[in-house]
């Protein structure tokens, strides 16, 4: 939909992509937005060698960047080294944004103020990168314009969202409305209604669901659990709050085990496909569903792209090891001579030590209930889980240094717009740094073209093939949808991620005094939650 864009066109083969905006359209501060705000995210921020000494591979097409020329005030075109059809998706859904404030940056910037290095010194800083930085963050997250207000309240980056950030501390956050926001309503009334927001920053679930039930929050979407749903709705009256079953996407819990960890003993195991088959087999999915779930979904695979928004999904891959048969997963096990010598309980590796393998997790990134669930059913046929909640970003730094016997999180961003424009859940490390899978090595291989790492079996090496031919051809296309077939195909035999339960949905509290609210039609990361339901709409009534 036409947002910041008024319109826009490809060429026909996908190499060119011009946008056309919108006359008048102003930064929060009144400044004018144009294309030169564009051209300057990527040839001054982007393509800047001391502010990227290695060009984010988000922007680049197999190493090459891309050129962005201002045409016009109003118009700006991208040119690419490859075809590239799934960048409007990009554009659309994802959290960052192509474009700077260039007229607030270029008083920082070396390549616009001379003197921009004497003003950072002035300022304690080094150099004009730190300098702006101190803004920019190195981020172009589109809802963190400026973390923690590291340059104070009278120095907040302009915006084109709804909002204005003004306050930040470790307690929440608080926006008061944009007055140059480029949305009017139907009569022409500036957009947002709603004058000032606060969110508030609550680590604690147990403390978050008495704020909720108090009354004390007008809306609640994101990183609440089904499991909760009756305390909700039995409060619905007292708290003033309606409670609505959301359909999710990109919300079913997944296992990976690291093919790549250092120690042998666990990377020869994991690396046998038919420990990942035992290890799905012995998931009773249909126990989780109705105790974890209500009842409310259906067992699942891990898929790589979301079933309900791509066609190349079948039900062979969304059904493939998920029944439950601890029978033929322990058979398996025994197959592959990982024995109970001892009559513990517990297999031992060859060398005859046990099998203990330790999850750390966290909360955010799925029901703990699950984790406690498969924890039992894994001891069931003779594997020792051992687990250990830690903090996200505790979880996600252990990961990324290859540290976790497995992971586990939310499947997200396999949504067609998702997929359509990167293809990191094809390929290893089946993730990126927010929710991480496996084969880490294999992915440093690939991307040092066989320097470091470890080198991956044939499979992944046709998987990496096929997730680069997926990026060159328009999603839903004959051609897109047969390469993608092959990917699926690949994972469902493979099991580098294995699923539990998926078509789920989740609550949503919302304060009864919010006007045109509509439930959502879906809740999910993919599609950046409540955006596309038009919350700048939304009003108190009464004028609370």
């Amino acid at each position: 939909m036409p947002n910041i864009a008024k319109s826009w066109e490809w060429n026909d083969d996908f190499t060119e992509l011009t946008f056309h905006l919108r006359e008048g359209h102003k930064w929060s501060d009144g400044a004018p937005f144009t294309a030169a705000d564009v051209a300057f995210w990527y040839n001054d921020i982007i393509l800047n060698e001391e502010m990227f000494p290695n060009t984010p591979g988000l922007w680049t097409w197999d190493g090459e960047p891309a050129t962005v020329e201002a045409l016009d005030d109003l118009t700006v075109k991208f040119t690419l080294p490859k075809p590239a059809p799934g960048l409007l998706n990009r554009f659309a859904v994802g959290f960052t944004q192509p474009f700077q404030p260039k007229h607030f940056y270029e008083q920082f910037h070396i390549g616009y103020n001379p003197d921009a290095n004497a003003l950072a010194q002035e300022r304690g800083m080094e150099s004009w990168v730190d300098l702006i930085n101190l803004y920019h963050g190195g981020s172009d997250w589109k809802d963190t314009p400026s973390p923690l207000l590291k340059g104070g309240a009278d120095n907040v980056v302009p915006t084109l969202e709804a909002f204005i950030l003004v306050a930040e501390s470790d307690k929440g956050r608080t926006f008061v409305a944009n007055p140059y926001f480029h949305m009017v309503d139907t009569a022409g009334n500036q957009l947002p209604y709603i004058n000032e927001l606060e969110e508030k920053y609550v680590p604690e679930q147990e403390v978050r669901n008495l704020k909720i039930v108090n009354g004390e929050v007008d809306l609640k979407a994101q990183n609440l659990f089904l499991s909760d749903f009756p305390l909700y709705k039995d409060n619905e009256s007292n708290g003033g709050f309606n409670v609505h079953l959301t359909p999710t996407l990109g919300n079913t819990l997944y296992y990976s085990f690291n093919t790549t960890h250092p120690d042998p003993k666990f990377a020869d195991v994991f690396n046998d496909v038919r420990f990942r088959q035992a290890m799905s087999m012995a998931i009773n999915r249909d126990e989780i569903l109705d105790l974890v779930y209500l009842g409310q979904g259906r067992p699942v695979q891990a898929t790589p792209a979301e079933p309900r928004t791509v066609a190349f999904v079948t039900d062979e891959h969304t059904n493939a090891y998920i029944q439950y048969d601890p029978e033929a997963a322990a058979a398996l096990l025994d197959e592959m001579g990982l024995k109970d010598s001892d009559g513990d309980g517990v297999r031992e590796f060859a060398d005859g030590s046990p099998i203990n393998i330790q999850h750390f997790y966290s909360n955010q990134g799925g029901p703990v209930q699950i984790h406690e669930l498969v924890r039992g059913y894994w001891e069931d046929v003779g594997i020792q889980l051992s687990q250990r909640e830690i903090s996200t970003d505790e979880y996600r730094t252990k990961a990324g240094a290859n540290d976790l016997l497995v992971t586990s999180w939310l499947d997200r961003n396999r949504s067609a717009p998702a997929i359509s424009q990167e293809n990191f859940m094809f390929k290893p490390p089946f993730g990126d740094r927010w929710q991480p899978g496996t084969g880490f090595e294999w992915a440093v291989w690939s991307d040092t073209d066989g320097a470091q790492g470890v080198e991956p079996p044939d499979s992944i090496k046709t998987l990496g093939d096929l997730a680069d031919q997926f990026l060159l051809v328009p999603l839903g296309s004959e051609e897109s949808n047969r390469i993608g077939g092959e990917i699926a195909d690949i994972h469902a035999e493979n099991l580098w991620k294995i699923g539990v339960v998926g078509d789920t949905v989740a609550p949503l509290v919302v304060n009864q005094d919010i006007g045109n609210f509509k439930p959502y039609t879906v809740s999910t990361f993919d599609y950046y939650f409540a955006y596309p339901f038009r919350p700048q709409q939304w009003y108190f009534k009464g004028g609370n």
